[in-house]
């Protein structure tokens, strides 16, 4: 049995095989970011995305928070830890984030071309897109009509049809994008 977790704080931990050991330094203890997703195999804790990353797992620790599936696969697409623990922490989004579905209006902040375009949005699509991105996504068509164009796609990534909005109204966001 598998478990999902994230991790709350930064830690020191020592690697559980001496394997791991060689790779990463001779005291076998590395850093681990707040923010990592650890999946539980034994007992054992992983890095997900590098499971050569191991260390005991401990019941009691205040450093781990226990994830439900729908929310780990919505952390999973966020691609930087910090990102990923900001979300968790922060009132409401892990609340509100599993409860999106397909029609909904949201609301996007994204970059383009140097600035912050700020815009309603309808959900599309939500689940994983292709092979390399982990994760759930979210595919959003802008309904602002002054950030037309703002998007990326016309609900295709990577050659592959998601959903259908006019060309460059579309958009795949993870969790931290959307609102």
């Amino acid at each position: 049995m598998s478990e999902n977790y994230i991790l709350l704080r930064d830690r020191k931990v020592k690697t559980a095989s001496s394997s791991i050991r060689s790779v990463y330094s001779r005291s076998a203890e590395i850093e681990i970011s707040k923010g990592e997703l650890l999946v539980r195999k034994g007992d054992l804790l992983c890095v997900i995305g590098n499971e050569s990353v191991a260390f005991e797992f401990c019941t009691e620790s205040d450093s781990i928070a226990p994830l439900h599936s729908v929310l780990h696969n919505l952390l999973k697409a966020i691609p930087i830890a910090m990102g990923r623990f900001r979300v968790f922490v922060t009132d409401g989004w892990m609340d509100w984030g599993p409860g999106v579905k397909k029609g909904d209006e949201v609301y996007i902040c994204v970059m383009k071309g140097g600035e912050e375009c700020c815009s309603t949005a309808v959900v599309r699509y939500i689940e994983t897109i292709t092979r390399g991105h982990p994760g759930t996504v979210f595919g959003v068509e802008i309904t602002d009509s002054r950030y037309y164009g703002c998007g990326t796609s016309n609900g295709t990534f990577n050659k592959v049809r998601y959903f259908t909005c006019p060309d460059n109204n579309g958009l795949f966001l993870t969790l931290a994008s959307v609102a």
